[in-house]
């Protein structure tokens, strides 16, 4: 009987070393100050998307984050459809480990923030950042996507 790792024949009880290539997408966003979506684009598998969400004091904001599955990147300034498929997702606060609903989004109301998270993003092929109810100094949002 043989074993299948990753596409890799092995026989029983022999060990291989596989060498993964990570590949690292970044990504960083000038200061937002008015609403508005943020598209990134990438091309990985296997995902990992952290990123952090920076503001001053005086910066009111509420960040959404808004996923695809879909072959073609969907504009997601648009409606959601059948034809412009995307939706809301839930992202975890890397601090407190709690999940953030993706309808409801972080709101950040005249506080100092410099926080990470990261996507719940197991078949993601299109990820935006939706700004809305912005005022104030702006906010900044950086990260990287990982990937195989």
């Amino acid at each position: 009987m043989q074993n299948t790792i990753r596409g890799i024949m092995r026989a029983p009880y022999l060990f291989d070393f596989i060498i993964m290539t990570y590949v690292h997408n970044n990504f960083a966003f000038a200061k937002q100050s008015a609403a508005t979506v943020l598209p990134v684009s990438y091309s990985t598998d296997g995902y990992h998307i952290l990123f952090s969400l920076h503001c001053d004091a005086n910066t009111t904001v509420t960040v959404k984050v808004l996923g695809s599955s879909q072959e073609e990147a969907p504009d997601f300034s648009a409606a959601a459809s059948a034809a412009n498929d995307w939706g809301y997702v839930a992202y975890r606060d890397l601090a407190s480990a709690d999940l953030v609903a993706g309808a409801t989004g972080t709101t950040v109301n005249n506080t100092t923030i410099h926080k990470l998270f990261e996507v719940e993003s197991n078949v993601l092929t299109h990820v935006a950042f939706e700004l809305t109810t912005v005022s104030g100094d702006g906010v900044v949002i950086k990260g990287v996507i990982k990937g195989e």
